[in-house]
């Protein structure tokens, strides 16, 4: 950890405020197209956690349908620190129909369900990621 890291930790942990319940992250599809996209957003949403949300909500904006499935499939298999899943534009759950479990690393076959391993449902996840063609979800 670098020292402007440790000075916005102490600076968080010092502030009297309370820390945002929901954190809400914004991106496109070229933002996880560079070397290492993946693993920092997995660190961004460890961050988010630590720091206090309950909940993180990641839209990931694409212009082109086709990269819908590959684009889930590489989310779903995001190192996250807490249970997550992946929603896309035509969902009940895209593709293969399978979310990520930080925990366990497997994914769950019944998209929409209870976890297994949590008995969480879907909509009780702290981390969601939605997959939507320019902007519309």
């Amino acid at each position: 950890m670098g020292l402007y890291d440790t000075y916005l930790g102490v600076r968080h942990r010092l502030h009297e405020g309370d820390p945002p319940e929901h954190v809400a992250i914004v991106i496109t599809e070229r933002d996880l197209l560079a070397d290492g996209a993946f693993d920092t957003l997995a660190e961004a949403l460890g961050w988010a956690l630590e720091y206090g949300a309950e909940r993180v909500t990641v839209s990931v904006s694409v212009l082109d349908e086709s990269v819908v499935p590959t684009l889930a499939r590489e989310l779903r298999r995001l190192d996250a620190t807490a249970p997550f899943v992946v929603r896309g534009p035509d969902d009940a759950a895209i593709a293969e129909g399978t979310d990520g479990d930080a925990e366990t690393g497997a994914a769950d076959s019944d998209a929409g369900t209870a976890d297994a391993d949590t008995g969480t449902a879907d909509a009780d996840v702290p981390i969601r990621i939605t997959v939507g063609l320019g902007g519309k979800a």
